[in-house]
């Protein structure tokens, strides 16, 4: 078993089991390899990313199947020409027809812009995808801003020995709608009521006003509808609410609050910040949970969904989308957006 075997398997056990600190030493020893263990909180760190992106992206709605490739590889020399990817997903078409892609998960840490992968490992990647006669995606959470976005390896910039991506090109060319990460979007104010009072149940507390008794939301300011606090929540994970009236009444409370601005957001951004505001782990169940509640908010709500079409093409793009969408509305509208581009 080699020494990147050895902190998966780790990792895993860590996941599963409590361990101490001797038993996290005794292990440690193990790996042959100074430098990796020495590193191995780093690995820890990408194994957790893309834990949190297995869990993530089981969720989407047209994610049939998502599943870790094994990368025990042998033999040995078959590392020099392949790659064996995190993931194999199969997502489901408009036509309600299975397509499966390969997924390599990578992250960008603190503020950086961009990501440089190293140009052999790319290659590798590659190989494994013609040989499979599968396409090659690449997942990339951007630390900075709580967010993935997905783009075929045919939109980094070649630059010597590295593949290089920025943020602003990543965002550009993410096709992470053919998934099902839909985005949502939000052209008016949003009105919340909430009355606030002593009781015996138990309840969503507020720092200031104290235990929430009601919450409603509305569109126009006098049409509310009642929503529970996991669904609160879902406003309160991105919209900046303004307190506008305060009105007592006995022992109650009512707390006005409306939204300031428009915004548009993606499903999978919209999960991770809905469960952050639990300060939630994240695990299937969660994550699934989340998905089917915000869904169903934005329903209940009226707001509609939209479809974010790339900005930047590749051939593996124009692949993907037809795959996803061929017959459709959104597949005309992203020939025409593209049309209009190479008209101007």
């Amino acid at each position: 078993m080699s020494d990147i075997e050895k902190i998966q398997l780790i990792h895993d056990v860590k996941q599963m089991f409590e361990i101490d600190d001797s038993q996290m030493k005794a292990f440690i020893k193990q790996i042959d390899s100074k430098e990796h263990s020495a590193n191995i909180d780093r690995f820890f760190r990408g194994y957790k990313i893309e834990d949190h992106y297995f869990f993530l992206q089981s969720s989407l709605p047209w994610v049939k199947l998502i599943h870790a490739l094994q990368q025990n590889q042998l033999p040995e020399s078959s590392k020099s020409m392949y790659q064996v990817p995190d993931y194999m997903c199969v997502f489901e078409s408009s036509s309600l027809a299975d397509y499966p892609v390969l997924i390599e998960v990578k992250s960008v840490k603190g503020d950086k812009q961009s990501i440089k992968l190293m140009k052999r490992q790319v290659l590798s990647l590659l190989e494994y995808s013609k040989m499979t006669n599968l396409p090659l995606v690449i997942a990339i959470y951007w630390e900075k801003y709580a967010l993935w976005t997905h783009v075929p390896i045919e939109c980094f910039d070649i630059k010597k020995s590295v593949y290089k991506l920025s943020f602003v090109d990543a965002f550009k060319s993410d096709i992470s709608v053919i998934f099902g990460d839909v985005s949502f979007l939000i052209t008016s104010k949003i009105f919340r009521k909430t009355v606030y009072g002593e009781t015996d149940k138990v309840s969503a507390v507020h720092e200031e006003y104290g235990s929430i008794l009601k919450s409603s939301l509305s569109s126009n300011g006098e049409d509310f509808i009642e929503i529970d606090s996991i669904e609160s929540a879902v406003i309160d994970s991105f919209i900046d609410m303004t307190v506008v009236n305060v009105e007592l009444l006995g022992e109650k409370k009512t707390v006005l609050e409306e939204s300031s601005q428009c915004y548009v957001v993606g499903l999978g951004n919209l999960i991770l910040r809905h469960l952050n505001v639990f300060n939630a782990e994240l695990n299937s169940d969660y994550t699934q949970f989340s998905q089917l509640v915000i869904r169903g908010f934005m329903q209940k709500l009226g707001i509609p969904i939209s479809y974010a079409i790339p900005e930047k093409r590749s051939s593996e793009t124009d692949y993907l989308f037809k795959l996803a969408f061929d017959g459709t509305s959104l597949m005309a509208d992203y020939n025409k957006h593209f049309e209009k581009m190479h008209n101007r």
